[in-house]
């Protein structure tokens, strides 16, 4: 969660880990039992990398935070993938998303393809896909740490897991539109 938050920055990264801890373990007894312990956790990371961020006077542009942001406007998946009005069920996939098996070998390409993707999501998206799906939080858990609303969580979550599949599709040469004849 810290290289997700810190942009991948891994001495940074390790030293708000680091800090985290101590202080977790020092407001052990003050945790008061209105949240999960991991959840109690995460929000003290993510008041060191604040504090952090702010001690070493860095700023985030206001463009690339919150909804609406970079390329978070328009539509999250191709319209191309769908029916269109002509078609006998408009607005329905023309096909659905493909599964994919990957084999040994290439893994580990994926993974980084992966990585990189997250890296690159705008800040919110990356917080919700690495709680969401790389530290298996559940949403109440995201919600909480983040202080977002149920609906805001899930629709970054919905726009970074779009993006992740776009680059899956990319990466393994998948084409995502095959046309009805």
């Amino acid at each position: 969660m810290a290289r997700s938050r810190v942009g991948g920055r891994a001495s940074i990264a390790d030293e708000c880990a680091q800090e985290a801890w101590v202080v977790f373990l020092e407001s052990l007894a003050r945790w008061e039992g209105r949240s999960t312990l991991r959840t109690f956790l995460v929000g003290i990371l993510l008041n060191v990398i604040r504090n952090k961020v702010r001690s070493e006077a860095r700023s985030v542009p206001l463009s690339s935070v919150g909804p609406g942001s970079g390329d978070d406007v328009g539509p999250t998946v191709d319209p191309e993938r769908f029916a269109p009005e002509a078609h006998a069920w408009p607005g329905h996939w023309v096909a659905p998303p493909q599964g994919w098996s990957v084999d040994p070998a290439s893994a580990r390409e994926l993974r980084e393809t992966l990585e990189e993707t997250i890296a690159a999501l705008p800040p919110a998206q990356r917080d919700v896909v690495t709680m969401r799906d790389v530290l298996g939080f559940d949403a109440d858990e995201t919600c909480n740490a983040l202080g977002l609303g149920d609906t805001h969580q899930r629709v970054l979550l919905h726009r970074g897991r779009a993006k992740l599949r776009r680059a899956i599709e990319s990466r393994l040469g998948l084409d995502p539109v095959r046309r009805p004849t």
